[in-house]
């Protein structure tokens, strides 16, 4: 089960974890011991990775909660508060 794919997962939350951490798809690649065109590929939705993949994006590469891999949308960016 955690070789199979993923499923679920919405492709622009990829892209958009991706942004957030300020990496490119080429450093997330060689992060991940993967060719570029697999991070392409799952940005694109034309593919997913497995579990252990997931899991090392999410906790290592990233730094975002499992979860959110799973949410319907990108999140919104937290605004700041004025309050001190």
């Amino acid at each position: 089960m955690k070789r199979q794919p993923v499923v679920g997962i919405k492709p622009s939350i990829f892209r958009w974890a991706r942004i957030s951490a300020g990496l490119s798809i080429d450093t997330v690649a060689e992060k991940l011991k993967q060719h570029p065109d697999k991070i392409k590929a799952w940005e694109a939705g034309k593919t997913t990775p497995t579990y252990l993949q997931l899991e090392k994006l999410a906790y290592k590469i990233y730094k975002q909660p499992l979860a959110i891999f799973f949410f319907p949308s990108p999140p919104r960016k937290k605004r700041s508060s004025n309050y001190e």
